[in-house]
């Protein structure tokens, strides 16, 4: 198939030139010189928007050296596909829609791709190596390119690599099987994405942070590998609706702002690990939070199981409970006096009483259902720290 290309400029007189023409090349080259050369009764510094309309089956383009309008805008024709082995941009800001390419290479202060099939993207790479190059070794520094705007609307991307730090990033109503934030490599200062919003039935199989990310937004998708690598610390996490299948390399430490959803996290990845104390420590917080949410008598039931045993989680706490127990008891059994008995024996029969050796028989009215309740609430107690015992380590 051959290639058409379709260039439109407005001008800041509110009028419009275009010029469409068949391109015989196997490679595209736009900058400032080619759009003079097609347009050279054109005054460049009225042009305020450039558009291209592509359809080819095999064209390789490369946008550099590009400075008349901040933004370029690349679109298919309604006909005929915009198929392209490789797609480069440096130092434009891009706005690309419906394109399917091998390869696309950006390094871009704002990023627009819309219903666009990739098989694989870079994302600030070019800037990163540059960085890389010119790095001093002795100094601090990110290795990052920096951008600003990064947004994915109704693609489909086999592998996405970036290697950038970010004030926001959106992805939105796309599949995603391999969604890389590298942050750059080397250098000591760890990239900061500020805000990564994933939202609208989105589809990642494997999503890998090495980088900082401030707030992590999911609504109504679908994360299958939530991966963290060494630089990876997330501030805040809010999810909707959301599936997190699985989750490795992740700790208390990941995350500055921890609610159900990060422990749902840490628990994910422990269990990979086979780390009880984390497993538990996890699914405690997971199940306070839980009743956090009861009111009435449910949330004071949640309190009560909290103290006495961390929801199961924390088995040891029933001796704390059971001390409280046996003090009470000794207390009233103080005040009574039961048969006149001195303080030394209201502790013994305290102490055994939780046990149900207290010698009932010297008690008789309140006393005796006293140290009865004590009995059956040691009982209860003690199938609590039972059952504490197999939740905190089955594992």
């Amino acid at each position: 198939m051959q290639t058409v290309v379709k260039i439109k400029l407005e001008l800041n007189n509110g009028q419009s030139v275009d010029n469409e023409f068949v391109y015989k090349d196997s490679f595209l080259s736009i900058c400032d010189d080619m759009i003079k050369k097609i347009f050279p009764s054109v005054d460049t510094c009225t042009i305020v928007s450039c558009c291209f309309t592509i359809g080819s089956d095999n064209l390789s383009v490369c946008v550099s050296n590009y400075s008349l309008t901040d933004e370029i805008c690349f679109f298919a024709f309604h006909n005929m596909p915009m198929k392209l082995h490789s797609f480069q941009v440096f130092g434009v800001n891009i706005h690309l829609v419906d394109c399917t390419t091998d390869l696309l290479q950006l390094d871009c202060e704002k990023i627009l791709l819309a219903e666009c099939q990739i098989a694989q993207a870079n994302i600030g790479l070019n800037g990163h190596y540059e960085v890389l190059k010119s790095r001093n070794s002795q100094t601090d520094t990110c290795t990052a390119y920096t951008m600003n705007v990064f947004d994915i609307r109704s693609c489909h991307i086999e592998t996405l690599k970036t290697y950038i730090q970010c004030n926001y990033v959106n992805v939105q109503e796309s599949t995603i099987s391999n969604f890389y934030f590298y942050g750059g490599f080397v250098g000591k200062v760890v990239a900061v994405v500020n805000t990564l919003n994933i939202w609208q039935f989105c589809q990642i199989r494997n999503l890998e942070v090495d980088c900082q990310v401030n707030n992590l937004k999911v609504e109504d998708s679908s994360i299958s590998k939530f991966i963290a690598k060494g630089k990876c610390h997330i501030g805040d996490i809010s999810s909707v609706s959301t599936e997190w299948s699985d989750a490795y390399n992740f700790d208390p430490e990941s995350f500055n702002n921890k609610n159900s959803v990060v422990w749902e996290i840490i628990v994910k990845s422990a269990e990979h690990s086979g780390n009880s104390q984390i497993i538990a420590e996890a699914n405690y917080n997971i199940v306070k939070a839980l009743y956090q949410e009861e009111k009435g008598l449910g949330k004071i039931m949640g309190k009560v199981f909290d103290f006495c045993s961390g929801y199961g989680y924390k088995p040891l706490r029933v001796f704390k409970a059971g001390s409280i127990l046996i003090g009470s008891v000794f207390v009233l059994l103080v005040i009574l006096r039961p048969n006149k008995c001195k303080v030394s024996q209201c502790l013994a029969y305290a102490v055994a009483g939780i046990a149900g050796q207290s010698g009932l028989t010297i008690c008789n009215g309140i006393s005796f259902w006293i140290v009865t309740l004590e009995y059956l609430l040691g009982v209860i107690l003690f199938a609590v720290f039972v059952n504490g015992l197999y939740l905190r380590y089955k594992n």
